[in-house]
């Protein structure tokens, strides 16, 4: 056998490896069900009236002096580390988010369509314990963090991988100075 067909041999092996080894990946559905009115207007005017009463007069307090600094210069109220929003600006940003945009991922296969009919998986934000077979209920550590990362990515049914999807209690959350 000359190195050219064992190279070759090798390769073809290798592909063969590979293309067993991926993983389908799952279309997104789309909603074709009726939407459901949980709430009548009256309630969702009382739900938007209450929610804006609590930004235009307790505010919300952010502690990154950048935050802050783009707040003011987009027309928020801000008093020391608290910001006021007026209803108009919440109106006018709010009216400027799309219905739906695509996520692009570095492969155009794996784009994912937020909004709109689209239905996209994802696995649940930020629960503080973790439960396994050998431990029992404890609290997750950025190990589990990772595994969970991993098992998102390698479900064909998870469009998403989310954001945290464990709140690792292992490490601390800023590095702190002494």
């Amino acid at each position: 056998m000359t190195d050219q067909s064992v190279v070759a041999r090798r390769r073809e092996q290798r592909r063969a490896r590979q293309s067993a080894a991926a993983v389908h990946v799952i279309a997104q559905p789309i909603n074709n069900l009726p939407v459901y009115e949980l709430a009548n207007d009256e309630a969702l005017h009382q739900i938007n009236d209450a929610s804006m009463l609590i930004l235009e007069e307790i505010g919300i307090d952010f502690y990154d002096e950048e935050a802050l600094a783009v707040l003011a210069a987009h027309g928020a109220v801000v008093k020391d580390s608290t910001v006021y929003f007026d209803r108009k600006l919440i109106a006018e940003y709010v009216g400027k988010a799309p219905a739906q945009f695509t996520q692009l991922a570095r492969n155009p296969e794996r784009n994912v369509v937020i909004g709109g009919a689209y239905v996209t998986f994802a696995p649940v934000y930020g629960p503080p314990y973790v439960y396994d077979l050998s431990r029992g209920r404890r609290e997750a550590t950025l190990a589990d963090f990772e595994n969970f990362v991993k098992l998102a990515y390698l479900s064909p049914y998870i469009h998403h991988s989310g954001g945290t999807v464990v709140e690792p209690t292992d490490l601390p959350t800023r590095a702190t100075s002494t």
